[in-house]
């Protein structure tokens, strides 16, 4: 799935949006603080013999400040995460390991369009597509932009963001660091814009958001492409690219305690020009839903999801706008977690390629302050297995490339959370995974593809 996971190289940071429309108190400073400190202990088989325990630092902080109920500003930075033990020479953090930089996480403007109930937001927000199974499986991160948004009813939501995702820097390349020239011997720039629509109707009973959003990734590079050796069609890094995708979410609540939720999702990719022997058009579907049942105790809920996979054809026709989801199905597998830099998470943030269900039972309790889920969860691939002589081979590094309908996996979570004060909270996450891959080659079984791995974790986090 690597050739469509393009977008998302070249998206940079990407983000989440209105979920309602909000008035601001006037003249109000909030100041905003958290620090999270996580350590992981895990055993992977072969594949990570002596990185089994690592600590991790994460924090953000910046404020609120809220001029009248019209006009407000938000900002928000963020260090880390940082890895316990990556020192400079004088034991101080190492500026140059890439995920420990100092961010501007969030920073905008809300303000309201005179005499109407418009509001704008201006700058780096969150934008995410609606999702009501799971979270979003393309897109729920951060982006520089402009957002409108307004209550056309009390029911009705509606919003439009204008999301300007990527300004090249002249760089190709597998690691951006060969410069690349037009056919004018000049430095060639790329941009990536994003147009997003979005509708909520809530009701008593039911809500329900239909949505579109729409790519463009203009390449000044022309005909250039860089080809990967592993794949005979070549993988497409430079090309203009547009793509949309259309999407349905929906919520039942009318049989209470009952709960059903349902998202949709179709998308298509088209690449011009590209390498006259490799693919230049992909779609894609997926398809999540939930039943819930809500306990005195917990909650018990099943849920399902289904997406698309590649055939065997040497030009594979399928693919998804990948911006940067936020698909938390479970915590090994995919991106149920808080900082997912340990290296026993596969952190996936999109299905893509797999089908699954989940038995969950969620949020139950039997000491104070004390709440615990547990979850089993069945994945499968629905990528069509290659051979080479009888044997799979494992092209690339990345697990979800690889997982095809040969393949299957479960997971078995169990997460407590106590709340120790108001604001500080302690977290122990145990997750085991059981892979099964079917007629792997010996070098696939040495890259460790296809090991179980045990994961734990315990983290605090504190808010203000």
């Amino acid at each position: 799935m690597k050739k469509f996971t393009t977008l998302a190289l070249l998206a940079g940071l990407v983000v989440s949006g209105f979920t309602g429309v909000q008035q601001a108190k006037a003249a109000e400073f909030k100041p905003l603080l958290e620090f999270v400190e996580e350590f992981y202990y895990g055993e992977a088989g072969h594949k990570l013999p002596n990185d089994n325990f690592g600590a991790y630092s994460r924090i953000r902080f910046g404020f609120d400040y809220a001029a009248s109920e019209d006009l407000s500003a938000t900002m928000l930075f963020e260090y880390g995460a940082h890895a316990w033990g990556n020192n400079g020479d004088d034991f101080t953090a190492d500026p140059s390991v890439d995920h420990e930089a100092f961010v501007m996480r969030l920073a905008y403007i809300d303000w309201t369009v005179p005499g109407t109930d418009v509001l704008v937001r201006m700058g780096r927000q969150g934008v995410v597509t609606p999702s009501y199974a799971f979270g979003s499986p393309i897109l729920d991160d951060r982006a520089d932009g402009i957002t409108f948004a307004s209550n056309v009813t009390d029911n009705i939501l509606v919003t439009a963001t204008w999301m300007r995702l990527a300004s090249g820097n002249g760089y190709s390349g597998m690691n951006g660091s060969d410069p690349v020239y037009d056919k004018n011997g000049f430095r060639a720039f790329d941009d990536a814009d994003a147009l997003m629509l979005t509708s909520e109707f809530a009701y008593d009973s039911f809500k329900i958001a239909p949505w579109a959003m729409y790519v463009n990734v203009q390449k000044g590079v022309g005909e250039h492409f860089v080809a990967d050796p592993a794949h005979d069609n070549g993988y497409m890094l430079k090309g203009d690219t547009k793509a949309w995708a259309l999407g349905l979410s929906a919520e039942l609540t009318l049989f209470d305690p009952f709960t059903f939720a349902v998202d949709t999702m179709y998308n298509n990719i088209k690449i011009n020009p590209i390498d006259p022997t490799a693919e230049d058009r992909f779609d894609s579907f997926y398809v999540g839903a939930s039943a819930s049942y809500a306990l005195d105790n917990g909650t018990l809920a099943l849920k399902g999801w289904y997406t698309t996979g590649n055939d065997n054809d040497a030009k594979n026709d399928n693919g998804f706008i990948a911006l940067g989801g936020g698909f938390g199905a479970t915590s090994i597998m995919f991106d149920d977690n808080e900082i997912a830099e340990d290296p026993f998470t596969r952190g996936e943030g999109s299905p893509m390629g797999t089908l699954g269900v989940i038995f969950e039972y969620a949020d139950f309790s039997f000491l104070d302050k004390l709440t615990h889920t547990a979850r089993i969860a069945y994945i499968q691939g629905t990528n069509e297995a290659e051979f080479v002589g009888g044997v799979r081979q494992v092209d690339g590094d990345s697990f979800f490339d690889n997982f095809t309908d040969e393949d299957s996996a479960v997971e078995i979570d169990f997460n407590s959370t106590y709340e120790i004060y108001k604001n500080l909270s302690a977290t122990v996450e145990l997750g085991y995974l059981f892979v099964d891959m079917g007629k792997l080659s010996q070098d696939a079984q040495n890259s460790g593809i296809d090991d179980n791995i045990f994961r734990s974790t315990l983290r605090f986090v504190y808010n203000f």
